[in-house]
This record gives C-alpha cells, structure tokens and sequence, in this order.
C-alpha cells in the first residue's frame, strides 16, 4: 500500500515496499506499464504492486547464471526488449516470450591465442541510432551490433571505470572515465571516422561519476562539488567548476539527470540530495519519505522514477497528478441561510456568520455564548447533545435538535433556549417567513410553534394532508414553495405551499427508506439517498444507479446535493462521489482528498462560487469542483497466471504474446488471474471490469490480481475483454484476448467435410452400381426383345409362308370348285363356306403377322392396318369407309399388345357397325401429337347406341363393350362412346387415360 510523504515545494510523493530486491540500481519503464528493477540479486518486473523475479538463464547450457548481479543500466531493445550486463556476459530479455540469451566477446585471433571474455562484462552507452550497444569486458572496450546481435570491433584498453557516456558533436561516441592511475582529471575517449583517440584531460579534482545532458556538455562529480565539462575547441570547453550559492562544496558522488524537468538530481553523502536547475541555477533541498536515507537514485526513461537503495525497497515518485484542491475549515457543521449567507459552528461550540464563500483566515464577529472568557464547548456547558446537525431560519435563530429537547439560538439576543416536546423531531425545516415554519417529528409534519417552553406541531384547521403516524425522518425544501417529507419505510411526500397553506400533493412510494432526497428541475429527476445505495425517480418509475464499478458493492449514500453545473454529488460511506450524464466518479485520497475523513450522515452543501462543502468526521471540508480533473494515467491489464483444468499453464505466455488461446474441447476449465501493469502508479488500486463474449455473455467486476474462473465453456469462439478502472472509476486500459475452444474431433470442419465426401463417395458407388445393375438388366432386355423381334419374324415368315400359303390354296381351289359346280346348288354352298373361312383365316394370319412384326410398329403402321381391315371389312357392302389420319414426323413406337389390343377394338367396332348400326357410312381417324399421346376415333351414321340396345341382345352388347374397355385398361386407353346428333355413334379411344377419364 502506497504511503504519502513530502520531496520538496509541497510536492506528494508515494513510496512502495519492494522486499525482494537487493540494492536495486537500475529502472527502466516499458510500453506496456511495467518497471523492470535491476538489482544485485537479479532482475525483477514490478507491475505497481507487486515484484516478479526473472531469473536469468543461460540457454545454451540450460542452466541458472552463478551471478544474478546486473552491472548496468537496462537499454530498451527496437522490439520490446532489454539490454544488460551482468559481471559475466551480454545479455537480452525477451519478454514476449520471457527468455534470456547471452552473449560473450571471443577476441578474434587465431585459434590457439584466442580467449573468451568471462567476466567484467558493463554495458554504458546505447548509441544514437540505437543499433549498437557499448560496453567493457574487463579493460576492453566493445561494441555490441544489435541488428546481427553480433560483437563488433574493439576498441581502445583502458583500465578506468567510465562514469559518463555521451555523444559528440559528430554524433560518435564518447567517453569519460578515470585516469589509468587512478589520479586527478579524466580520461576522453572518442571516436571519429572509425579511428579511436584517447586523451588525458588535467585538472587538480579526483573526480567520481558524471552524467551527459547533451550537446557534448557532461557535469561531472569530484571532490568539492559540482563540475561541468564541455568538449570542443571553444573558450567554454574544458573542465570547470559549477558557481551556485546553494550547492555544497563537498564531495559530490553521484548524478542523475532527469531530462523532462532538465534538473541534476545530486548526491552529497554530507548532505544528501539536492535537485539542481542548470538554466536556472535553482537548488531544491530534496527530503526522502518517511526519513529514510537516499542510498543512490536512478532515473528511469521518461523521468518517472527515483529509486532509493539504502535498503533497496522503495520505489518513488518524484510528482503526483494530485491538485491541492481541498481546504479544511475550522468549522465542525455549516447551514445556509435563507438569505443566502451561511452559520457554521465552529469545533469549540460558537457559531460564527460568514459570507457566501467561506475563508477560514477571515475574522467574523461570533458569538460566544460560554460565561468564562476563554472559548469553551457551550454543548457542554448548557447540556446540549454531541450532534453535529442543526438548522437556521430567515431570522438567523438556530436550531439544534435533541433527543428530547430543542434547543434555540437566538443570535442577535446572543441567548439559548431549551424547549421541549413529546416526540423526537425529524431532521429539516422549512422557513416560509414570518415566524411560518414547517418541521416533522416522528408521526407528524405540521407548523412549527413554541408556546410555554414547548415545542408543538400543529397542523392548519382544514389539515396539511399528510398522513399521520407515517415515522417521518427528514424535511427538505426543494424550492420556495415546495417542500418533500421522508418516510422511514413508505418513500417521500410531496407538498406546496398555496394561499399561505401548506397542501400534500403527491405521495411517492419507493420501497426503500431515504436518507436524504434533491429534485433535478431540469430533467424533473428526484435523486434519493438510501441505504441501499443511489436511486433515481421520474414519471413514476424507480431505478438504482449502479456504482459498483468503483470497486464497492451496495454503497449507504448518506447526503446529496447538485451544483450550478448540474452535477450530483454524493456523500456515501465509501467517501465522495459525484454523477452526471451516466458517469459516476470517485474522489479518494489519491485526489488529494485529506486521509482519514469520513463522510458522516450530513448534508452536502453547494456554494455560489461553484466550490461545495462538505461535513466529515473532521470537520468541514471546501473543494473546488473544477480543480478535481479525473486522473487518466494509462494501465494495462495483463493475464499473470493462467490454470487449464486446474493445472498452472505457461502457455499464458503465447496468450500475452498472441492476445489468443487456443484449446482443444476438454480443456475447457480456464482460470486466469488478471493483473494491471502500471508501474508509472504504484499508488493505484484498480479494478477490472471483465466481459466475456460468444456463446453465451459473462459480465463480473473483480479486484487486482483476483483469479478468475471460466468453468465449463463449450466450444466455440469467445472474445474475453478487460478493462482496468481506477479510484475516480475511469477506464483507463482495456485488453482483448480470443479465447478458442476447439470442438471434438468429429464436429470439427476437416471431419465433416471428410464424412461427407465419404458418404458421397459411399452413394456414389451405390448409385453407380445400382446404375450398371440397371444398364445390365436393360441391356438384357433388349437382347430379350430383339431375340423375341427375330423369334416373332420367324414364326410370322414361317406363318406367312406356310400356313398362309396353304390356306390361299384351299381358298383358290374353294373358288375354282364353286364355279365348275354352279349347278349343284347345295355343293356350291359348301364350297363357298370353306372359301370364306379360309379367306378370314388369312385375315386373321394377317393381323398376327402384322402384330409380331417388330419393324411396323409405328401410329403410321397403325392406321395402314386399320385402313386395309375398314376397306376388307366393308366391301360388297352398302357402307361407305373412310380413313382420316393426322401423324407429326416423328412418334414413338408401339408395343405388340398395343397393336394387338388396338386392332381387336377396330375390328369389334366395325362388326358392331355391320350387325347393329344400320349405317351407310364410317369414318376412320386417328390423330398423333409430338409426345407420342394418340386418338383413336370410329364414327358412323346409324341408328345410335339406344336404337342398338333396342333391337339386339343387351347381354351380347354389353359384353363386347366390356371386352372393349378391358382392352383399352390392359394398354393404358381410355374408352367413350358418344351420341352423335343428329343420330350415329362416335367410339374414341385415348391414349394415354387422363386422371378425369380414370
């Protein structure tokens, strides 16, 4: 825990234990907020709490160096880096992945003279361009190439310690060291074009450590006092010694030159540390905190630090952001007029009128009410209570109250009066003038009068409106005319002033018990103090105002008050707070808040010049709200130890390093402990806001270096965001890592894409040889078919050839015997019966033969069929035939059945015709379209389907048109037989049967 104590000048300084390091002599302040502290006992990286070692290894032969002793100062690397010595070798930490290399000088002669340098390794001189690092191994002076991290040649031997290192005019380095013997002046060594000159420098001074400012000046330390010594040919070049009336002529030790402020920060071991302006010539006498003796100081980069190492444990800060805005007055409680002034009491008993803006050093009339001359506590002398709180009316009475009694102030009679009453009376009153004033006891709010050494209140004749029995707490007037009345369990009451009567005009209930209420006229905002912490009222709806991320849980906010610029202020039991737009602000002792006040339950009170007042358990305290600016000093929040599935991992270091981790799906327990890398404000106690986000959203608020669990996160990918919030509740750092936890193996995108190429290539396969399956079977099939065309060709050649030429025979051989027996009528019959069933015999043969031959299957095929059957079914008869046929180019073939089928249903029609119609005329169509559907139609003028069934057998009609239809169901067809007017009988037949004819 930071410490205050005093540098100089009123300045605040803050101190901070560092127990394991051992006279630290080196600091250097990295980007990222950390301190890294050199020491004798090794490196150690502070964060502004706490001390880390680092110790060094060597890696090369994974061991720990004997020597922890870093010799030099700390030299930033271009990437992060740090550059030292330690008495054995070279080395670099890399902190990005916290390892050490080392490095030792091997003089480059042939191999049987060549030796490595094993000790009296010190770094002294990073250059301009920072590319090459300068140091001494043993008397050897080296340059380091910190681009090829490879020595460079050597140059001069001096056996001296240097004890100043800078640049000359030319850019080159220089050095200032002992003699070789150790005597009085210096040794210059420097270097141009390559080449190495050293050069004595006399004078009659020993000489002890120096430091360079620049522009080839150095101010060097000796025997008696301060020096300066500036290279060149000039009249000003030389050694001379520093003329200043406040600067010791005694030994002067050692030299630190802060480069911001441009002041030498000396060391006398007779006088201890003085700071030295040289534009000036001003000499600050610097005071160490709490009366430890300065050991030696350095400077960190940027100015920030001082490190004292008499012990070696403190850490300094030479300024603080800290405004001196904050002025106790010597008052213990202030009430405002209703004029506008305000009485305060003062911490002995009397009261004392000041004006609108309080200045403790001005000497105000009091009254002083004690009967001995010396200032004594009247509280004690008449028997009033030990409360701080009371209250003044336009008449400039005061009113202390009691826990039975009243007691009055009456200031221009300088007298006081104790009256008493039956219930205690509540906190508040409000003085409407003439002697009319309001105030509350327990159960009551009425008019406040005094009759008889007593205190009454009453109420007016018609009543004020306010509840009776309410356990009223406090009173407080909102403006001139309205006032609210707190109740200990309900809310508040609101009441105004109309006609000289006070009336209730809203009743409020918030459910929580208020300890101190303001109205906003602005926003019509009424803000209530409570003990459960800040709420805000407006249009009927009531909501908390959260504070936490100040770093305390649910806060008691005593008092509130809201300034000329609007802003709230709040007096809590966590200190001071104030709220404007959403933003809530701590101020603490790091705003130069004195240490120890406490903010009691009393009123805030704002001023007319804009500065505030506030009651504490010390007294009255005056700020200016202007001079308190929030401090933003920079912080990083880091992650300095990392768990997976409860075991400590080092792969924190790739996640710092990355701002990523990636996990496997069991590795899904993380535990990380969050810390704050500011080393620039030891002082500061931070809080961190983490927020997690992905699959689901996790939002806590922890301390500094708490851990942190994630138990139980599913794969995914989840965003986990820090932020670091100081006292005044400001962000002030933010870190973002990628959190990603990587699924199983078999959710994983390769594992699917591969499953699903095998599957695919699974139903591939399938489908391929499902696919050959299928071309097999239909090249079987069509073997089949083709075998079956060629077998029907056979056997309708042989049909052809043999039975039909048989039955022509016996056809022609009936004719020829029917005209040679003319005669004989009953043989000539005979004979013409066998020449008629062999010629429908042959007809038949025809048909089949035309139904197995595979090469006329086509619609034209068709009708050629039904056109030869129409002209041979109707010759020699008195019925007139005709074919109409309407055929695309192309159109599919047919099947033997549907040949079959077909030329049965035709050659049923046509008999039916014959036998029942009675027609003298048939027309035969058939119409094609290009999908290969087709329309069968026979139509003829006779007598009609009713006419038919009249004069026939219906069984025998029905039948046949039940063979018909049957037909027609086997290919596919639809049957309809239609009246045609004026009388015949239409027989269509579709292919193929639509759902609506099925």
């Amino acid at each position: 825990m930071a410490s205050e104590s005093v540098l100089s000048q009123g300045l605040n300084s803050y101190s901070i234990d560092l127990p394991d390091i051992r006279n630290a002599s080196f600091t250097y302040s990295d980007e990222r907020g950390f301190l890294y502290i050199a020491g004798s006992n090794g490196l150690f990286r502070f964060n502004g709490r706490t001390t880390r070692q680092l110790v060094i290894r060597d890696p090369s032969q994974d061991s720990i160096l004997h020597s922890q002793n870093i010799q030099s100062s700390l030299f930033p690397a271009a990437d992060g880096g740090l550059w030292f010595t330690t008495y054995e070798a070279l080395h670099r930490y890399d902190p990005e992945v916290e390892e050490f290399r080392t490095y030792q000088y091997t003089e480059n002669k042939p191999h049987a003279n060549s030796r490595v340098f094993r000790e009296g390794y010190r770094a002294i001189l990073l250059s301009n361009n920072k590319d090459t690092l300068w140091l001494k191994a043993k008397d050897q002076l080296l340059g380091f190439d910190l681009l090829r991290q490879r020595f460079v040649g050597p140059g001069p031997v001096t056996r001296g310690n240097f004890f100043a290192t800078g640049s000359g005019a030319n850019g080159e380095p220089l050095f200032i060291g002992l003699p070789w013997n150790y005597g009085k002046g210096i040794d210059l060594i420097s270097r141009k074009n390559k080449r190495w000159t050293v050069k004595a420098v006399p004078d009659s001074t020993r000489f002890y450590h120096g430091v360079a400012t620049g522009s080839g000046e150095f101010y060097l330390g000796g025997t008696y006092g301060l020096y300066r010594y500036r290279t060149g040919n000039s009249d000003q070049s030389g050694i001379a010694k520093v003329l200043a009336p406040s600067l010791p002529n005694h030994s002067l030790t050692h030299l630190t030159y802060d480069s911001l402020r441009r002041k030498l920060i000396l060391y006398y071991p007779d006088y201890g540390y003085l700071a030295y302006n040289p534009v000036a010539g001003e000499v600050v006498q610097l005071r160490p905190p709490n009366g430890k003796q300065f050991g030696a100081a350095w400077l960190a980069p940027g100015g920030s630090h001082w490190l004292t190492s008499t012990e070696g444990y403190d850490v300094v800060m030479p300024e603080s952001p800290l405004k001196d805005a904050w002025v106790s007055l010597p008052y213990d409680y202030c009430v405002t007029e209703g004029g506008g002034g305000h009485t305060c009491r003062t911490q002995n008993g009397t009261f004392r009128e000041v004006g609108e803006i309080f200045d403790p050093v001005v000497e105000d009339t009091h009254t002083n009410l004690s009967a001995s001359t010396e200032p004594t506590d009247i509280r004690s002398t008449i028997g009033m209570p030990d409360k701080k709180e009371f209250f003044a009316d336009q008449s400039g009475r005061i009113y202390q109250m009691g826990n039975e009694a009243l007691y009055v102030l009456n200031k221009p009679r300088q007298k006081i009066s104790t009256f008493h009453f039956a219930r205690g009376l509540g906190r508040g009153i409000a003085d409407f003038g003439e002697d009319r004033i309001i105030a509350v006891t327990e159960g009551r709010v009425g008019w406040m009068t005094i009759e008889n050494d007593t205190v009454r209140i009453r109420q007016s004749d018609h009543g004020l409106g306010f509840p009776e029995g309410a356990q009223y707490t406090f009173l407080r007037r909102l403006n001139e005319r309205t006032i609210a009345v707190a109740s200990r369990s309900t809310g508040f009451y609101i009441g105004q002033l109309t006609q000289g009567e006070l009336r209730l005009t809203d009743s409020i209930h918030v459910g929580v018990e208020v300890f101190d209420l303001v109205f906003d006229p602005e926003g019509e905002v009424y803000y209530l103090g409570s003990a459960t912490g800040l709420w805000r009222y407006q249009n009927g709806r009531l909501a908390r105002i959260e504070l936490s991320d100040n770093g305390d849980d649910v806060l008691q906010v005593w008092a509130l008050s809201i300034d000329q610029q609007g802003i709230l202020w709040l007096g809590t039991s966590a200190g001071l707070f104030s709220h404007l737009d959403g933003q809530t602000r701590r101020y603490t002792e790091l705003d130069g808040l004195p240490a120890g006040e406490i903010f009691e339950p009393f009123p805030v009170i704002a001023q007319i010049d804009g500065s505030l007042l506030f009651t504490t358990s010390n007294g009255v305290l005056r700020v200016n709200p202007t001079e308190l600016q929030p401090d933003n000093t920079p912080a990083r929040p880091y992650i300095s130890q990392l768990w997976i599935n409860g075991a400590e991992s080092d792969r924190k270091i790739q996640m710092e390093r990355d701002n990523r981790l990636d996990l496997d799906y069991y590795q899904n327990d993380v535990q990380v402990r969050l810390s704050t890398a500011s080393g620039a404000t030891p002082w500061e106690t931070y809080r961190l806001k983490v927020r997690l986000t992905g699959d689901y959203d996790f939002s806590q608020t922890v301390g500094n270096d708490a851990p942190l669990r994630l138990p139980g996160l599913r794969w995914g990918h989840y965003t986990l965001t820090v932020g670091a919030i100081n006292h005044n509740g400001v962000t002030v750092g933010k870190s973002t890592y990628q959190l990603v936890i990587d699924p199983p193996f078999y959710l994983r995108w390769w594992f699917i894409l591969l499953t699903m190429l095998t599957l695919s290539s699974v139903l591939y396969l399938v489908h391929y040889m499902l696919v050959r399956r299928a071309l097999a079977r239909e090249v079987r099939r069509r073997e089949l078919q083709e075998h079956l065309a060629l077998e029907r060709d056979r056997i309708a050649e042989e049909v052809h050839d043999d039975l039909g030429g048989q039955l022509s025979s016996i056809m022609f051989l009936a004719q020829s015997l029917a005209l040679s027996a003319t005669e004989k009528k009953g043989v000539s019959q005979e004979i013409q019966r066998i020449g008629e069933l062999a010629r429908g015999a042959i007809l038949n043969v025809r048909d089949i033969i035309y139904t197995l031959d595979a090469s006329r299957s086509s619609l034209r095929d068709l009708y050629d069929q039904f056109e030869f059957i129409g002209r041979e079914t109707f010759a020699g008869l008195p019925i007139d035939f005709k074919g109409v046929v309407n055929l695309p180019p192309v159109v599919r073939e047919l099947s033997s059945k549907e040949k079959r089928n077909l030329t049965l249903l035709v050659k049923e029609s046509f008999n039916n015709i014959i036998k029942h119609a009675g027609a003298s005329g048939v027309v035969l169509c058939l119409t094609a379209r290009g999908s290969g559907d087709y329309t069968l139609s026979i139509q003829d003028d006779g007598v009609g389907m009713a006419a038919t069934k009249q004069n026939s057998d219906d069984r025998g009609v029905k039948f046949g048109l039940r063979n018909m239809q049957r037909k027609c169901e086997e290919i596919g067809a639809n049957l309809r037989i239609e009246h045609v007017a004026p009388s015949g009988t239409r027989i269509v037949i579709n292919y193929p049967k639509s759902e609506q004819e099925s």
